[in-house]
């Protein structure tokens, strides 16, 4: 057995019997905290280190200084691996190793994260900041005794984790604005159910429609507190059980109504039990949407849900879906319905597909808006230049990642880190950080070298 080079390891401060870890070339090492005299399991021993959001990680190979091979460099020479041959000795020790020098050991490190908030906002068409903020309710004492209070209302900061819900549950606006563009443009009432942030109504304003009256039905306290934040002018109407279309048909006899929701998708959606419409409780309230379209009358409402509906009880539920929309509770059509696949990849990095549906009334005039196909892109204005997941990072924006092309996007595929110019679809349990199975996307960063 060959004995190995003795610039082929190094040694670094661990909490073991020894003090130290040594390091060969091809280990891993975890450079996070690169000064810990406590930290134990610093050295991957030929593999990598487990793979989150915080780790920095390098990994040990030679390098020969190829520029300067010969060269004397900060004073001292680059030392022979020759055999001596008198006294077993493979050749002098290696110099120390610093962050400066090229001789010896050289430690490629990459920081790999998850994707910020701003980065998700991004990828679902939203300006910058958009989930940041909420306006919230607060009770407020008067008199204990009497047990009098008031309500106030108060702006403040949305909890990270539940901004990436937020986006991960949104509908994207680029999206809908595609959509939207292929609608007469009118005054209108709009009607958001499953309201989240409203994409919808972003996209529809984006679009060139005038919103006189927005009302909007949510129970998620977050998704209500920043609507209320973006769209300070909008009702909250309740849970979407309690919402009854014919109050407010009857407040706008005349107007045109539009009515927009994303139903609950976790019962169609293939991470889910895929109970579907019928048997599904939260997929389910697609019913409930119906009972207020039939209630309003509305002469447009989109719909959108995930592409899993297409096969969840092997097809059954989608046509009765697109049944249910077109009759509601009548005999004859009420609605004439249509539907296509849309991904939000053909205006934004991310792979997210989603089925939209636009029901016309049968009562006034249709102006169909599907298929839409790639003529109709260069009716969007807003962030749909995006070719790849690094142009929305900031490309040097955001101050942790120095340059873009320090900056890849990856996804964890059973341990095989793969990059990839488009990210997967953002979810509503994102903040979890990565999974094993190619389903969420990361941000590899390259990062300095610590210094010894």
């Amino acid at each position: 057995m060959t004995k190995k080079h003795s610039w082929d390891m190094i040694k670094i401060k661990s909490n073991t019997k020894a003090s130290e870890e040594v390091v060969n070339e091809g280990d891993s090492i975890n450079f996070s905290q690169p000064n810990s005299k406590t930290g134990r399991g610093r050295v991957g021993v030929g593999v990598a280190q487990t793979l989150d959001t915080q780790v920095n990680q390098g990994v040990v190979i030679p390098v020969l200084t190829p520029d300067r091979p010969t060269k004397r460099q900060n004073g001292r020479r680059f030392k022979d691996d020759g055999d001596d041959g008198d006294d077993g000795d493979d050749g002098d020790d290696a110099h120390t190793l610093t962050a400066q020098d090229k001789h010896g050991i050289l430690l490629e490190g990459a920081q790999i994260r998850r994707l910020t908030e701003i980065e998700c906002e991004r990828l679902q068409g939203y300006k910058d900041g958009w989930t940041e903020y909420g306006i919230y309710e607060k009770q407020v004492w008067i008199n204990k005794k009497l047990k009098t209070f008031e309500i106030v209302h108060h702006k403040h900061k949305i909890p990270k984790g539940q901004r990436y819900k937020l986006c991960g549950n949104a509908v994207t606006v680029d999206v809908v604005e595609l959509i939207a563009n292929k609608l007469p443009k009118e005054e209108i009432v709009l009607v958001s159910l499953f309201s989240g942030i409203d994409g919808f109504a972003e996209g529809l304003t984006r679009a060139g429609f005038k919103i006189s009256h927005h009302y909007f039905s949510e129970i998620d306290k977050h998704a209500i507190a920043n609507l209320k934040y973006n769209f300070p002018n909008a009702e909250y109407i309740g849970s979407v059980t309690d919402v009854c279309g014919t109050d407010i048909r009857q407040k706008h006899p005349t107007a045109k109504i539009i009515i927009t929701f994303g139903w609950p998708c976790q019962d169609n959606s293939i991470a889910g039990k895929r109970k579907g419409q019928t048997a599904g409780t939260r997929s389910g309230l697609l019913f409930e949407a119906g009972r207020i379209i039939d209630e309003c009358r509305p002469q447009t409402f989109i719909a959108e849900n995930v592409k899993g509906l297409f096969s969840v009880n092997k097809g059954i539920d989608f046509y009765e879906a697109i049944r249910f929309l077109t009759y509601l509770n009548s005999d004859s059509p009420q609605y004439t319905v249509e539907m296509q696949l849309l991904n939000t990849s053909w205006l934004l990095p991310q792979n997210r597909e989603r089925t939209y549906f636009v029901g016309h009334s049968s009562a006034g005039g249709i102006k169909r808006v599907f298929p839409i196909t790639e003529n109709d892109f260069g009716s969007i204005e807003g962030s749909g230049n995006a070719t790849n997941v690094r142009t929305l990072t900031g490309g040097g924006a955001f101050r942790r990642d120095a340059q873009l092309n320090d900056v890849t996007a990856c996804v964890n595929d059973n341990g095989n880190i793969r990059e990839t110019e488009i990210s997967t679809a953002i979810d509503a349990n994102y903040h979890k950080g990565t999974d094993q199975h190619g389903a969420r996307t990361m941000i590899k960063t390259k990062v300095p070298l610590p210094a010894t």
